[in-house]
């Protein structure tokens, strides 16, 4: 039994699941992500009462890409970096998440291709990420004079005007994701989710690479 300890972001435990040939359990703080997933046995929060006997037992691993060469010398993925690790080559593959018929339809009874998903800011408006507010706000402004209704994916109030936003978990996001008419925002968990559903997406980059951490289905913008 092979047990994965995957820590760090959503967008970094979304991209690890391109990594993942054979049947494995993880521990993991997003347990919601890798539900339904055909090679994820069982998830343990951290939390999880008595975990520590189960990984004793097991061919346990925390895998850390960002520490490999090839990552931090801009060589290689961040997928092909999980999959040194793991498997020992450097084999890419987009990532994968499965949702369930029930998530479908209730997520597609919640937007529609006349919303658009937007993540401008990831965890904190300012971030090293992130757009600025003033070019987030002309986005805002584009789309809606394109006739979308915009809805931003972080759930607390920004200072943008004329958006709605979310009240959702994570995984009920991702939903959403193949319904919705556009997809924009920055290298986060978005982009990394879009991926694994094959939806193509708009992501602009500012401290980060797309050969690192992008997709080629995105329309990635430096």
């Amino acid at each position: 039994m092979k047990i994965v300890n995957v820590d760090g972001g959503i967008g970094r435990c979304i991209a690890f699941t391109g990594a993942l040939r054979e049947p494995v359990d993880v521990i993991t703080t997003y347990p919601g992500l890798f539900f339904n997933h055909p090679l994820v046995r069982r998830v343990y929060p951290p939390s999880t009462p008595y975990l520590y006997d189960r990984i004793k037992e097991a061919d346990y691993l925390h895998p850390e890409p960002y520490n490999l060469p090839a990552y931090y010398r801009d060589e290689k993925h961040l997928v092909s970096c999980f999959s040194l690790i793991l498997n020992g080559d450097d084999q890419f593959a987009y990532p994968e998440i499965h949702l369930t018929e029930n998530e479908k339809a209730v997520a597609r009874s919640k937007v529609s291709k006349k919303t658009a998903l937007f993540q401008p800011f990831g965890s904190q408006v300012g971030g090293a990420r992130a757009l600025s507010l003033a070019y987030a706000q002309r986005i805002v402004d584009r789309l809606t004079a394109d006739g979308f209704e915009v809805v931003l994916v972080e759930n607390k109030p920004c200072g943008l005007k004329g958006v709605k936003y979310v009240n959702a978990t994570p995984r009920e996001i991702i939903a959403m994701v193949p319904f919705v008419g556009k997809l924009v925002g920055i290298d986060s968990f978005l982009q990394h989710a879009a991926a694994a559903l094959k939806v193509p997406m708009t992501v602009f980059w500012a401290s980060t690479l797309p050969e690192q951490l992008g997709y080629d289905i995105h329309t990635n913008i430096p």
